[in-house]
């Protein structure tokens, strides 16, 4: 029997949905899919097809009901304060300041649960996990920490082996396999994704501002307008203007970009770097620049370097050529500077800022 390549499987899973959505080893598109469906909510039974398609089926072909069985399945329980303990030995250590970050924050109804390995040879619980949220608990007063716990009963004889002790064993692998290992970090644009759709107020602006360019927000670049470097635009936003008020860069940097290069997706050094220039325009010069001068600079660097990519790129060859090893500043400040210079260079019609490095172009 032939077996399906990878490529085939992802392409016959994709070919039910009515509607498209980007399906890799990276990430499966839950948003997008969730469009094939009335309510917006996804049975995880087909998340779970769609996780085989990528990387095949699971050798576990049958059937398990885990209720029946005695294994290191966990167990909840509302312990008390005294009874919960901590072993450095697989822990980090505690950091008041974490501590504050979380408290600031705390809410009872978005609380993860503590995990644990219960002793029963002392009535002990021992943390591997949620250690800074317990402490939280504490702050506010609480006599009984929710918990989920497994304990040593049903170790393998080799496990044992392997521990100095079994309770340090268990927990030390437990957390090492939860915190380094298997927990995948929330990426920037998941979080992006989930302010917006609780309707974040900076964020809920950010989405104006890319609608109103035809720009969307997506994990990898495909389409036109695709924005993909979180970090840059946030950084973009937030820019106030003279007034105190975000955006108005991030605003006219997108319609920059879309306008000389509207098949693009979204080149974060170009967009950033046109931030800068607008706000140095606004602070050094007291106004933005003319809309004749985003015209004339545009097509002055498609002339000199062709795509958004090649603009960013061409620019920063040309600083390494002038500073080579010696130079040191990012990334931003040279595409900024290398702007700058381009049109005090070869355009010069109307006033602007000096560029904060002076190179050839």
């Amino acid at each position: 029997m032939k077996i399906a390549t990878r490529k085939a499987r992802i392409k016959s899973w994709g070919e039910q949905f009515e509607h498209p959505f980007d399906i890799s080893s990276d990430a499966i598109d839950l948003r997008e899919m969730a469009n094939n469906y009335d309510d917006g909510l996804i049975p995880v039974l087909e998340i779970a097809e769609g996780i085989s398609s990528v990387i095949g089926d699971s050798m576990n072909i049958e059937d398990y009901d885990p209720r029946d069985k005695q294994n290191y399945l966990p167990k909840f329980e509302w312990v008390p304060v005294d009874k919960l303990n901590l072993d450095p030995r697989f822990q980090r250590d505690v950091s008041p300041n974490h501590v504050r970050k979380i408290e600031q924050d705390f809410d009872a109804r978005m609380i993860l649960v503590p995990c644990s390995v219960y002793r029963q040879d002392k009535d002990i619980w021992c943390l591997w996990d949620g250690h800074h949220t317990v402490q939280n608990m504490i702050r506010q007063g609480w006599t009984h920490i929710p918990v989920w716990f497994t304990t040593v009963d049903h170790m393998t004889n080799e496990e044992m082996a392997q521990a100095k002790d079994a309770l340090s064993g268990l927990a030390g692998r437990s957390f090492l396999s939860i915190n380094k290992k298997n927990k995948r970090p929330v990426d920037n644009y998941d979080a992006f994704m989930i302010l917006k759709e609780t309707e974040d107020r900076d964020t809920m602006a950010i989405m104006n501002i890319l609608n109103s360019h035809s720009c969307q927000p997506r994990r990898h670049k495909n389409k036109p307008g695709d924005v993909t470097h979180f970090t840059a635009l946030w950084e973009c936003f937030d820019m106030q203007n003279q007034a105190g008020i975000k955006g108005q860069y991030l605003s006219r940097a997108l319609q920059f970009h879309r306008t000389h290069w509207p098949r693009a997706s979204i080149e974060a050094e170009i967009m950033r770097p046109m931030c800068r220039v607008y706000q140095m325009f606004d602070v050094e010069l007291g106004s933005m620049p003319s809309h004749e001068f985003d015209r004339v600079l545009g097509e002055k660097l498609i002339e000199m370097f062709g795509s958004a990519e090649s603009v960013q790129l061409g620019i920063k060859n040309k600083y390494y050529s002038t500073f080579g090893d010696n130079g040191r500043d990012d990334n931003p400040s040279q595409v900024t500077s290398g702007i700058l210079n381009v049109y005090k260079q070869h355009i010069n019609e109307e006033k602007c800022p000096l560029a904060p490095i002076a190179f050839t172009v």
